[in-house]
């Protein structure tokens, strides 16, 4: 089981897209367990994120469901609060939807002992059902939240989103690395994150902002250091198939469309395979 994190302390940058896709790709995908033995994915989605945009995309805003709000705030068992392939075309992933209880957890966490520490309690409580998943992807909300902290501090890997051409995504994410590499020693936690980068909503097309946003980026080597070789390029098909709830292949494969975002897909999570986050 891998928990993985999409985060950026700036929103706007393609967050919950990447999550998304990434989740269903690798359910489409074969996979391998620590002993190199081909296993069928079993993925769980959580939107932790106040706007649930991910709950919009993937399942129904309008839902009555049980939250992760209700998980860790009344300590129900995972099994009660997780929704059992909410898409049918995707039988292999499982979900946690968010909503507008989202916007008081933080003020509801807060009252708890060791606060930082919730979801990691939750986590452990509920390992028997949740080790039965390969992939365990949490979408987050931008900020630094009490909420966000519990979230990445259970996190096996955590994959930073930064969007090309906006520079205050870049300084958002070193932001984010230089407190959590300080609450990691407060916090005495049992191990740090694999951490990477990617760059998203990518162009090659030269242009004078571009060169700025270079130029900028050579000022942050603690984010250039954590940089994937892969980058995901600006698509219509990627938003497309975040509108039509359907995995990127899945997508190109029914309605066409550039090739482009279906390799880049491929590639990222392969390399995100290769460098041990998924």
């Amino acid at each position: 089981m891998k928990v993985i994190s999409c985060y950026n302390l700036k929103g706007g940058v393609g967050k919950t897209t990447i999550n998304n896709l990434l989740a269903l790709h690798i359910s489409q995908t074969e996979i391998k367990n620590e002993n190199g033995e081909l296993v069928e994915p079993k993925i769980l989605m959580i939107d932790a994120d106040e706007q649930a945009n991910l709950t919009s995309f993937f399942y129904n805003n309008m839902h009555q469901d049980k939250t992760i709000v209700d998980a860790l705030i009344n300590d129900l068992d995972a099994k009660d609060v997780i929704i059992k392939a909410p898409n049918e075309n995707y039988p292999n992933v499982d979900f946690i939807p968010s909503n507008i209880k989202m916007s008081i957890m933080a003020e509801l966490i807060s009252t708890k002992n060791a606060k930082e520490k919730v979801a990691m309690r939750w986590f452990i409580k509920n390992i028997e059902t949740l080790k039965k998943y390969t992939h365990i992807l949490i979408d987050l909300s931008p900020g630094t939240n009490i909420v966000n902290r519990n979230m990445l501090y259970i996190s096996d890997s955590i994959l930073g989103i930064c969007k090309y051409t906006d520079t205050a995504s870049i300084e958002g994410f070193a932001t984010f690395l230089e407190r959590y590499r300080l609450d990691a020693q407060e916090l005495e936690l049992p191990k740090m994150a694999n951490i990477k980068v990617l760059m998203n909503q990518y162009t090659d097309r030269k242009t004078s902002t571009g060169n700025i946003f270079e130029a900028y980026l050579e000022n942050f080597p603690s984010v250039t250091e954590l940089l994937l070789d892969t980058k995901v390029y600006e698509s219509v098909a990627i938003k497309n198939s975040m509108l039509y709830n359907t995995s990127i292949s899945d997508y190109i494969a029914e309605y066409g469309g550039n090739g482009r975002s279906l390799e880049d897909i491929k590639k990222l999570t392969k390399e995100l395979t290769e460098k041990g986050l998924i």
